[in-house]
């Protein structure tokens, strides 16, 4: 198995892709052990990482993430797996990033039979996430006013 999140280097906060790094023991309850009845623990740091793109040009910022190396076995939730998934990131994003920005999140699960010879991707909808705009004092005074 293997966990990836992808984000810009560039764009994206540091304190966010430590938090991404961080995300191991959460998915592995959240994801590997209530959808896919996988034993936590069972990941090591080789297949659960973050990778920093070297070069990115002309869009929102973003965050890729992918599960691959799922086995498919009667009863794994690969669509709850994959909300869940978009569910940690976004409030992740909202919590780290600069209010202001529009983030756009994308899901992948790759999963094949045990033999490899059927395969299945599952992939969430682009998620746009708008973070909150927290404007200064005068802004929050005149809204609070009700004249904003």
């Amino acid at each position: 198995m293997k966990a990836k999140a992808v984000t810009d280097k560039r764009r994206s906060p540091r304190k966010f892709r430590r938090a991404l790094n961080y995300l191991r023991r959460i998915l592995e309850v959240k994801v590997l052990f209530e959808c896919f009845g996988i034993e936590v623990g069972s990941m090591t740091a080789a297949e659960f990482y973050v990778q920093e793109t070297d070069y990115t040009h002309g869009h929102d910022a973003f965050v890729n993430y992918n599960f691959s190396g799922i086995t498919i076995k009667e009863g794994r939730d690969f669509e709850k797996a994959t909300q869940v998934i978009v569910d940690i990131i976004t409030e992740l994003v909202k919590r780290h990033w600069k209010s202001g920005e529009t983030v756009t999140l994308f899901v992948v699960i790759h999963a094949s039979n045990a033999e490899g010879t059927v395969s299945k991707l599952i992939e969430s909808d682009l998620v746009k996430i708008e973070t909150e705009k927290q404007g200064g004092l005068l802004q929050r005074f005149l809204e609070w006013a009700g004249w904003a």
